[in-house]
């Protein structure tokens, strides 16, 4: 509005509110004070709803924070096959007994699908493998038809009993029963002590073992034995990203065997590596099941054999098969090496223990039907041990 209509305004609002002092006011002295634009910033009021938002933000951005570390922080751990006790002491107890039934020697027969170039390292350890078969044909695998239950013992002399059952590569139904106590160590509260025995159809082993609270966890330590000469023992060597066990078998008070053997669980499988020396060799079996195009079940071993300078890698399908002469059932080892340059195929013949209980549909025991001997793994180191109420324990 401009000053001069301004002014003529408050003139004329003077003469109709104030005639009586119209001659009193002097237009010329009135001072109009210009508009000034107002530079302040608006004042921000409260809401709840923009708080609420932001505190939303911060949550999900914590909470994502933490699961990124989380993965972050773990992705080095290896899922464990073995997650309890009761697993731990079956399967231990387990593949114990099943490498007491190995200590018999082995027939086997090297039947080559052509002459090969050269003679494959592994020619020399498949005695070894085909024990190790034996142990681990029913303990790989899907994890979900592998149980370690817990049950009520039918034994008064034994508190604790656990329910192994799983399948074999014939499909047919394996169990074992363990029955054992658990004792505290009066000086040392970290130790308890187990005693007991591991029933397999008519036949059954003692047991004797320890554990040892660490800080990492349960160490879980076995020994199973026919008798004070012929036993095995099972030393816990796991971490806490490592599951593995070191196996000692005594043959008449001479060690014959000692294998370390590692379990990992990769898509809800349990797969074992067995790792040894011998002579001049270093050898590790990747053990793990399969199936093939036909639905039956094999075992699948990649292998490296390492001698020097020397490196052979290779392949090997384990599947079962019946043998008409010896009426009994057999593993047949497929075979295909890397050998340097060379490249080959050859196949071998091995015995099969009985893997069914007495519930199942199981054979005898496979003796195979070979020719010739492997070089098994003898080391002669005999030590002394104690019996105590029918167990064992190595001084």
């Amino acid at each position: 509005m401009k000053l001069n209509m301004l002014k003529a305004l408050i003139k004329k609002t003077a003469e109709n509110e104030m005639p009586d002092v119209y001659a009193k006011i002097d237009l010329a002295t009135i001072n109009i004070i210009p508009e000034v634009e107002n530079t302040n910033p608006i004042k921000r009021h409260f809401s709840f709803s923009r708080v609420l938002q932001f505190a939303v933000l911060v949550l999900v951005l914590g909470f994502t924070s933490v699961i990124v570390y989380a993965l972050v922080t773990n992705s080095n751990v290896t899922p464990q096959a073995l997650i309890s006790d009761e697993e731990v002491i079956g399967f231990q107890a387990i593949s114990a007994t099943a490498f007491i039934g190995s200590l018999e020697p082995l027939s086997l027969a090297y039947l080559p699908l052509e002459t090969p170039a050269v003679t494959p390292d592994i020619a020399d350890q498949i005695t070894n493998l085909n024990t190790y078969i034996n142990v681990l044909e029913t303990l790989v695998g899907d994890k979900d038809s592998i149980t370690f239950e817990t049950a009520e013992s039918s034994r008064l002399e034994y508190e604790y009993y656990v329910h192994f059952e799983s399948i074999d590569l014939l499909d047919q139904v394996v169990s074992y029963g363990l029955y054992f106590n658990k004792t505290l160590d009066l000086e040392n509260a970290n130790v308890t002590h187990l005693e007991g025995v591991m029933v397999k159809s008519d036949n059954e082993y003692a047991l004797l073992g320890t554990i040892t609270e660490t800080a990492s966890g349960n160490s879980i330590n076995l020994f199973a034995c026919v008798d004070q000469n012929n036993y095995v023992s099972i030393e816990d060597q796991s971490t806490k990203s490592k599951q593995s066990y070191r196996y000692t078998v005594y043959e008449n008070g001479i060690q014959m065997q000692q294998v370390e053997m590692g379990l990992t669980l990769t898509d809800n499988r349990i797969c074992a590596t067995v790792n040894y020396e011998q002579d001049d060799d270093t050898v590790e079996f990747q053990i793990s099941r399969v199936g093939n195009n036909s639905g039956t079940a094999q075992i699948r071993v990649q292998y490296s054999c390492k001698n020097n300078d020397n490196n052979e890698e290779g392949d090997i399908d384990v599947a079962v098969e019946y043998n008409q002469t010896s009426s009994s059932y057999q593993y047949r080892f497929m075979v295909t090496y890397r050998h340097g340059n060379q490249s080959d195929s050859c196949q071998y013949t091995g015995s099969r223990t009985d893997k069914a209980s007495e519930n199942g549909n199981g054979n005898s025991d496979g003796n195979g039907n070979g020719q010739g001997q492997g070089n098994g793994n003898r080391n002669s180191q005999s030590q002394d041990i104690n019996v105590t109420k029918d167990l064992i324990y190595v001084v």
